[in-house]
């Protein structure tokens, strides 16, 4: 993410970019006090949703850490096991980027509030394999 190899290099990003755009003299970024908050794809990404401002945050799901670059809080991320993510990547890629039939990458592994979005329940993959055979036919 943001070419950044490791957390390390992805926290110092954030630390530039907050105070080069954000923080007012002396400002730096600050932990959460809360607890983790809930990963989702949208639009292909990996993202989840400042609780103090709204404001997306991309996440490192490999370090299951994202940051709020308009607050400047670093949030915990929950994200899904690896083997859940693992079965529902290519089902998110199957889907169309372009055309009639264009369904967007999106997935809500946890119920909660996302962004417009309610979702009651999580999804699964075997429930983003259904909506690839709805809106698309056998995949």
């Amino acid at each position: 993410m943001y070419r950044c190899r490791t957390p390390a290099e992805l926290r110092s990003f954030w630390r530039i970019y907050f105070r080069t755009h954000f923080a007012g003299p002396g400002e730096d970024l600050k932990p959460s006090t809360g607890g983790p908050l809930a990963a989702y794809v949208n639009h292909g990404r990996w993202v989840a949703d400042c609780p103090l401002c709204g404001a997306g945050i991309a996440v490192a799901v490999d370090g299951a850490v994202g940051c709020c670059l308009e607050c400047g809080i670093e949030y915990e991320i929950q994200v899904p096991p690896d083997s859940v993510i693992e079965e529902a990547t290519p089902i998110l890629l199957a889907r169309p980027t372009r055309g009639p039939h264009r369904i967007r990458a999106n997935w809500y592994p946890f119920p909660g509030v996302f962004g417009a979005v309610l979702a009651l329940k999580a999804e699964t993959p075997a429930d983003l394999a259904l909506e690839n055979e709805l809106h698309m036919g056998a995949v």
